[in-house]
């Protein structure tokens, strides 16, 4: 079981166990955590399968460590784009950052979405660990959209609305983009729609959560 602390280790820099956590979230996501072999994910790593063991010691713990890695990267990104000691109290701007930080993350990391609804699928034992470090290093977002939402509907800029859909809402605009690549991306080949997964439509896809965000605000406010 992944604890809450363990999210905060930070991996080892070598190149052979960057290759082996890319390869083992690939196995994973193809197989589960039942289905995956050791022998395959050296395979798809380039190594040899003495050397997976060297590193993570059991397959368990090097799901773990995929978890931990995902978790902490995507934690990470949030935090360069908002520090936890930066307090941003105009909502337009800390949706912008925080989408921002999402999109960009599952750009370089497409397969961080599959990977973790992988995990849901199979039941989800090991997320637990994971929420609870999440919501020590960034529950800062969640709770600051929430008060920047109260404040605004009691000031009577932002139209009554529930937190909770509009954050469920948030994150899954956000999150769907990447699920959904792979149905476009074959649709795109059959009967092209012009679609390019390049720099210039995840700017645009950015710009139309936030815009999407943003017709909560009360017109003319």
């Amino acid at each position: 079981m992944v604890k809450p602390t363990d999210v905060t280790i930070q991996p080892n820099p070598d190149s052979s166990e960057l290759r082996i956590l890319a390869a083992a979230r690939e196995e994973f996501i193809g197989r589960g955590l039942r289905g995956a072999r050791m022998q395959s994910i050296a395979d798809r790593a380039g190594v040899n399968k003495a050397l997976v063991h060297y590193y993570f010691r059991s397959k368990e713990k090097l799901y773990d460590a995929v978890l931990q890695d995902t978790m902490r990267t995507i934690v990470g990104a949030l935090q360069r784009e908002l520090p936890p000691d930066t307090e941003e109290t105009d909502l337009r701007t800390l949706l912008r950052r925080i989408v921002t930080a999402y999109i960009t993350t599952f750009q370089s990391n497409p397969n961080f979405p599959r990977f973790i609804i992988r995990e849901l699928a199979d039941g989800g034992t090991r997320l637990p660990g994971l929420i609870d470090a999440g919501i020590m290093t960034a529950g800062v977002f969640p709770r600051r959209i929430h008060a920047l939402l109260i404040a605004g509907m009691e000031q009577g800029t932002i139209r009554k609305i529930k937190p909770v859909h509009f954050l469920l809402n948030l994150l899954g605009m956000s999150i769907f983009t990447f699920i959904a690549r792979p149905i476009l991306t074959l649709v795109n080949k059959r009967a092209p729609l012009g679609i390019a997964f390049d720099d210039a439509f995840f700017t645009d896809r950015i710009d139309s959560i936030v815009d999407l965000a943003c017709g909560i605000f009360k017109e003319g406010r």
